[in-house]
């Protein structure tokens, strides 16, 4: 397993670890101990096919300025090499979005100041880019 804490609450609504029901979402009930060293599953917050093109968008949403994990860096660094478009998309609440496009390093060089209409706008043009009418 990965050397970062274990998720002690719901990142959204924060309802503490022990009051919901995770299910199989909870890895380590059921996959601990099965893979070597420190591999681990992860989850990902938002994932888009486009099928058209062969393009796929993943999102990573985080509160304020929490950073990406070591194991989620990895993940979506592979992943950016298989070809995908990250993004990672902060909440800072009252303040709006803070957005940005993880490089091929698995790093976010620049951020955008966004609203959630400003997000979707965007989301919308990704989609619709390569597709001809």
């Amino acid at each position: 397993m990965t050397s970062e804490a274990p998720l002690r609450g719901c990142p959204t609504c924060k309802t503490p670890v022990t009051k919901a029901q995770l299910g199989l979402r909870d890895y380590s009930r059921w996959l601990d101990g099965m893979l070597p060293g420190k591999v681990s599953a992860s989850d990902v917050d938002f994932c888009l096919d486009q099928a058209q093109t062969g393009r796929l968008l993943i999102m990573e949403f985080k509160d304020g300025s929490q950073r990406l994990g070591v194991g989620q860096r990895l993940m979506f660094k592979a992943l950016k090499q298989k070809g995908a478009d990250i993004w990672v998309v902060w909440d800072r609440g009252d303040k709006g979005l803070l957005a940005g496009e993880l490089d091929d390093t698995a790093q976010v060089r620049f951020t955008q100041e966004m609203t959630p209409a400003e997000l979707a706008a965007k989301v919308k043009n990704w989609w619709y880019d390569g597709i001809t009418p």
